[in-house]
């Protein structure tokens, strides 16, 4: 039986959250075309472009990760270390530039449905988000909601970037959004309490970590949520199971077995 991305990563160390960027990469790199794949937009000066390509270079280079078990999670880096390798090469060339902006005019001329102009500009933006591009990335989700305002995924992680920006009432609204359309994701509800905390908003805060406990008694972000809106935190130190019984107990939570 061959061993999951997730496994490997434990077992060496990796980071989680690299991981992730690797599946989330090798998964979209053609979505996300030589821009998206280095982060930028077309508005990238050269510089930036060769900032941006470093960045990923020095990331996702093959002989960082040689000694992976892995053929698989191997392969996919290299997959994703050539292509922002040829986007570089293209980028970088004026020439070639021009010629790779102008085949994507081109594709923009074919018409495309709404629901795959938002899953677009939403797949790009997750990937300026976890590139910490947070102003480039609110501006791809927020078009995402634009073409489709049904989903709740876009107006989670336009919410989630704009609280990245400190733009905490805008945030509020927008996970609200996400909310009412999966009033079930125990995550959604976790986050805007910590975006109402921020807000000064003590008790709605605490109502939605509450919300997300009886969701997903597990959930971390709503646990560290609700320990912070407590008068006396020192009650409460000890293991997380501890403190989770301690809190259902407190606030009458239904626990999942």
């Amino acid at each position: 039986i061959s061993e999951s991305p997730v496994q490997a990563a434990e077992e060496l160390e990796i980071d989680n959250e690299i991981m992730e960027k690797i599946e989330e990469m090798n998964n979209n790199y053609k979505t996300l075309g030589y821009y998206g794949i280095l982060g930028i937009t077309e508005r990238a000066s050269e510089e930036e472009i060769r900032e941006a390509y470093y960045k990923v270079a020095k990331e996702f280079h093959p002989d960082r990760y040689f000694s992976l078990p892995s053929d698989d999670i191997k392969e996919k880096i290299n997959t994703i270390f050539s292509f922002a390798t040829e986007a570089y090469e293209t980028l970088s060339n004026e020439a070639k530039k021009r010629e790779y902006d102008g085949s994507l005019s081109v594709k923009s001329e074919k018409p495309a449905s709404k629901a795959e102009m938002a899953k677009a500009r939403f797949n790009q933006g997750r990937t300026l988000l976890m590139m910490r591009n947070y102003s480039d990335a609110v501006t791809l989700f927020a078009q995402a909601v634009y073409f489709d305002n049904s989903t709740a995924s876009y107006h989670y992680y336009h919410g989630l970037t704009l609280s990245k920006l400190n733009r905490f009432k805008e945030a509020a609204k927008a996970i609200n959004e996400a909310v009412k359309l999966n009033p079930l994701k125990a995550d959604y509800v976790a986050e805007l309490g910590h975006v109402f905390l921020m807000l000064g908003f003590k008790a709605r805060a605490q109502n939605s970590f509450k919300k997300a406990l009886e969701l997903s008694p597990s959930n971390e972000r709503a646990l560290e949520g609700l320990l912070k809106t407590e008068d006396n935190k020192k009650s409460f130190f000890g293991s997380s199971e501890n403190i989770l019984l301690r809190i259902s107990k407190k606030y009458g939570l239904k626990r999942k077995k």
